[in-house]
């Protein structure tokens, strides 16, 4: 399912709520703009980010602002519940994703790029990675039909950059 009549569907997926808006808000933006449909899917909110505020109060401040942000890129927001800074690569993460991109049915999905040394970023990027994978097999789910991703791109936001190198850009 595209976005409209030749306007591929995107997804960007990040760890924390606020990634893929570092990532690729502005491509959101202009791709929502032109009449694509995007989604932002966020792995865990973020709320252990803060200096001084605990998880517990930065947390709903966290998720208004993911709705918020996705308002304001006209993009859709499906945020999952793993706990900040303890996200896992794990067979369950990345059977959720494979589900929601099963659901979705984006065509294009952007997320972290490999190498980075956060932890929750490397892991998503495993995760996605072989999520991929998982919403195009046939027969995963029964009551699903499966869903091939045609692209997926890697990007870096402002702490994945030692090691990146970038082979797109994006005016």
């Amino acid at each position: 399912m595209t976005s409209g009549p030749g306007i591929p569907k995107l997804m960007v997926v990040g760890a924390h709520a606020g990634d893929g808006e570092v990532m690729a808000g502005p491509v959101v933006a202009q791709h929502a703009a032109d009449g694509g449909r995007a989604t932002l899917l966020h792995l865990t909110l973020g709320e252990r980010g803060h200096p001084s505020l605990p998880g517990a109060e930065y947390g709903p401040q966290k998720l208004q602002e993911a709705h918020a942000a996705a308002s304001a890129l006209g993009a859709d927001v499906r945020i999952l519940d793993y706990p900040d800074s303890e996200l896992a690569a794990s067979q369950e993460a990345k059977h959720a994703v494979a589900r929601i991109m099963v659901d979705e049915r984006p065509d294009v999905v952007i997320t972290h790029g490999p190498g980075s040394f956060h932890r929750d970023h490397a892991a998503c990027h495993e995760i996605v990675s072989e999520a991929v994978f998982y919403a195009g097999l046939a027969g995963l789910w029964p009551d699903r039909a499966r869903h091939i991703v045609q692209a997926v791109y890697f990007a870096e936001n402002w702490e994945d950059k030692r090691d990146f190198a970038a082979d797109l850009y994006i005016d």
